[in-house]
């Protein structure tokens, strides 16, 4: 069959209209009959290719054998059919069934006539609480229309107790609550509690040693009392309006970081009576066996010219 263009002899062509092709080049038609190739005949196998077994010279029992087996296996599966067939029915009546509902009486009551007993959770196991302490050490005084109370708070117990609060019951007003230092009191450590709120009246004052909520006492941390450095008073000319200052170190003598510190300055008269009261926070970390230097000024609470200061500091760290 020629393919190629007669013109320009192009062997590129498409096939234009039935027996026609036309050139990709010059668009040139021309009549090409297509022959097609025949369809392949069948196929017969030489006598050295026959198979071994002959259905024919067997007297037919290959082909019996064969239809036998053909109907065991109809059979084997109809009758897997059927059984399969019987179980998805039975599964699909037991989904269609409805579900059993209880009566809609409001009456139902479950049976509780049961011979064991319900148990109940036993109890939360809270640290116990303890109070401290109010000593006969304390003086009053008064700023303008304010009046203030210093008090002596005092821990008996082996172990640390929780920060304290005060009831304060005016003779002639309703009682109120006062909080001592945001942290524990160490095991027979006192610690100092200032009490100021407004009152122009010199009505008597009773007051009443309360521990604060369990809450607190889970995370309380450990309160302990740290050791003073180069303490010094710079008390300024009597005539000056300058006030005492109370100044020294702090040591850490511990391998813990103390987390936060405070410092009381309690003045006392000849007689050892506390008559002035001052204290400072320090809110920065102190390292182990390192040292923070501190500075308090004494006179917003003072009622005499002490003669004599005793300073304390107090320090909380991780347990």
């Amino acid at each position: 069959m020629q393919t190629a263009c007669p013109q320009c002899r192009n062997p590129g062509f498409a096939i234009h209209a039935r027996n026609q092709l036309r050139c990709g080049r010059c668009n040139h038609v021309w009549e090409q009959t297509l022959a097609y190739p025949a369809l392949p005949g069948p196929v017969f196998l030489s006598a050295s290719k026959t198979p071994s077994v002959n259905f024919r010279s067997d007297g037919g029992r290959g082909r019996a054998a064969l239809w036998v087996a053909g109907v065991l296996l109809v059979v084997l599966v109809a009758g897997f059919w059927l059984a399969t067939g019987a179980m998805n029915e039975a599964h699909r009546d037991d989904a269609l069934a409805p579900a059993p509902r209880a009566p809609k009486s409001t009456s139902l009551k479950l049976d509780t006539s049961s011979d064991t007993p319900p148990t109940t959770p036993p109890p939360i196991e809270r640290p116990k609480v303890k109070p401290g302490q109010l000593t006969s050490s304390r003086f009053e005084g008064r700023n303008g229309n304010y009046r203030y109370w210093v008090l002596q708070v005092s821990n008996p117990h082996e172990t640390q107790i929780e920060p304290q609060k005060i009831t304060v019951k005016p003779a002639n007003g309703e009682a109120f609550d006062r909080y001592s230092m945001s942290m524990g009191i160490p095991s027979g450590q006192n610690v100092w509690m200032l009490v100021v709120y407004e009152d122009t009246t010199e009505q008597e004052h009773s007051f009443t040693l309360n521990q604060i909520p369990h809450a607190y006492a889970h995370s309380m941390p450990l309160v302990k009392r740290l050791p003073l450095k180069d303490l010094a008073v710079d008390d300024p000319a009597t005539d000056s309006f300058k006030r005492t200052r109370i100044t020294g170190r702090i040591h850490n003598n511990s391998e813990a970081t103390v987390d936060r510190m405070f410092v009381q300055v309690i003045g006392l008269d000849q007689q050892g009576n506390p008559v002035s009261f001052a204290e400072t926070y320090l809110s920065d970390p102190l390292a182990p066996r390192s040292e923070v230097a501190f500075t308090v000024s004494t006179g917003t609470y003072e009622i005499a010219k002490p003669l004599r200061w005793e300073v304390q500091a107090f320090g909380t760290s991780k347990r």
